[in-house]
């Protein structure tokens, strides 16, 4: 079933194709079943493909060049790393995008750490009251519990 999902995900096949390449092997399996595998199969392998992949080396170059573009002429950047793979460099605008989405998710969680901290007390304080019947509430400085 593997090789039909690899098929099916490597090359421009119907499932129905991939039914027929299996039937000519003497393998008979319908189409559904290879959707139904597909469908399970893929985001697993795509994960372990995902892990393999190497990250971009220390050393890179990049390309520079001079385009006319919609009659403007226009500079054409180009990263490639030090095993020739072109490295993806987003644009200015959708690099501010990822900041300020990075800096919101940093405030939450840094919000979801102040919140857990009070949890962390009261429960500590509760815990306490239950052992020995005495309310004792232990607060860090300058916090408002």
């Amino acid at each position: 079933m593997l090789t039909c999902v690899r098929w099916y995900v490597a090359y421009p096949l119907s499932l129905r194709h991939i039914e027929e390449m299996m039937r000519e092997r003497g393998i008979f399996v319908d189409h559904a079943t290879v959707h139904r595998w597909a469908i399970k199969m893929v985001p697993v392998l795509a994960a372990v493909f995902r892990r393999r992949q190497h990250p971009v080396g220390k050393r890179w170059r990049m390309d520079e060049t001079y385009i006319k573009v919609a009659g403007q002429w226009k500079y054409l950047y180009r990263v490639v790393d030090r095993a020739g793979d072109t490295v993806v460099i987003p644009a200015h605008e959708e690099q501010i995008a990822i900041a300020n989405v990075l800096s919101d998710i940093d405030a939450e969680l840094s919000e979801l750490e102040t919140l857990r901290d009070k949890t962390r007390n009261i429960k500590q304080a509760m815990m306490q009251e239950l052992l020995t019947g005495k309310t004792r509430l232990i607060a860090k400085e300058g916090s408002h519990v």
